[in-house]
């Protein structure tokens, strides 16, 4: 599944995950937890599989660093977490 999700998309991913990098618009909007957010800032490729972009968050990145605003926000400031 994850294999549809733009290779550019999990490089965002990892860097925000492993090094506290900031992500896009996109990116960040799905890992605050914000739908409609992030369907009205998704690309066409990444519109079409935003759902395998959501389940690779859930299922690969660590729990703290995801699911609010105030989530992302801490994992950007803090990166000993």
């Amino acid at each position: 599944m994850y294999e549809m999700i733009p290779q550019s998309t999990i490089y965002g991913l990892q860097n925000y995950a492993k090094d506290h990098i900031p992500t896009g618009s996109f990116l960040r909007a799905c890992l605050s937890n914000d739908l409609m957010g992030a369907f009205g800032k998704a690309d066409l490729f990444n519109k079409e599989v935003l759902e395998a972009i959501t389940i690779y968050i859930y299922n690969e990145m660590p729990a703290n660093c995801h699911g609010s605003p105030k989530h992302y926000k801490e994992w950007i400031e803090n990166e000993t977490l």
